[in-house]
């Protein structure tokens, strides 16, 4: 949803406003003389107009001024991936019946674009895709890189990429070839153990998408140790 903040003026018939009513829509809505008509013949609300009560200033007396928040619900839209603009149309009525004007109404420049889609993230690629011993000390010695890879697309704009491991957030940028996202992950952050990776991409309306790659990594060495020799064997 959005919030919109609204200023509504009426000094000809102060402490009388009755209320306020938008329309969401991607071709304008019905106009009457020269106002929009969110009611129909009967006086029931029209479909797709939602009613938004003012609230007074009460620093101005008698009330000329009054404010509103309206939270546009987005959910009709055919389109939520941020990519078709729609318009909020809004008529104010005062308690005589009097509406705001088409000419007096700046809403027909409020477009918005809504976006409810997360972006895309493939599976997490990692290469190599096994760590040992000899792997790690490759990666130490810089001869060998270990990265993990995401291809991340959206409709709009990808605003921020980040990689984990764990619940640690590593603080590394990923280089792009295309759509792919190539993260190469520090030699420190290379240990033996359990590890969970997780790409978390954001787009510019907020809308998040993760996904996880869980991995194992051995990278040390066994070890052998002669702990008795039988027959007893001498050695000169």
């Amino acid at each position: 949803s959005y919030t919109i903040k609204l200023l509504i003026e009426d000094s000809a018939t102060p402490n009388n406003m009755d209320n306020i009513y938008y329309y969401l829509g991607d071709t304008e809505p019905e106009k009457v003389d020269n106002h929009y008509a969110p009611f129909d013949s009967n006086g029931g609300l029209k479909s797709g107009w939602s009613i938004v009560a003012p609230i007074a200033d009460t620093t101005q007396k008698p009330y000329t001024v009054w404010t509103s928040i309206a939270t546009i619900d987005i959910s009709k839209c055919e389109t939520t991936d941020g990519t078709k603009p729609y318009t909020v149309y809004i008529v104010a009525r005062d308690a005589a019946g009097n509406y705001s004007t088409v000419e007096d109404n700046d809403s027909k420049k409020l477009k918005i674009y809504p976006d409810r889609t997360a972006p895309s993230v493939s599976e997490l690629t990692a290469s190599p895709e096994e760590v040992n011993s000899a792997t790690k000390e490759s990666i130490e010695n810089g001869t060998k890189t270990f990265t993990i890879s995401s291809e991340i697309t959206d409709a709009t704009v990808v605003e921020s990429i980040e990689l984990y491991d764990g619940n640690t957030k590593l603080n590394i940028e990923p280089v792009k070839n295309a759509n792919t996202y190539t993260f190469t992950v520090p030699k420190e952050n290379i240990t033996t153990g359990s590890h969970v990776y997780k790409i978390s991409a954001k787009d510019k309306a907020g809308n998040v998408k993760e996904v996880t790659k869980s991995m194992s990594f051995d990278a040390t060495n066994p070890t052998v140790n002669i702990s008795g020799v039988s027959p007893l064997v001498k050695v000169d």
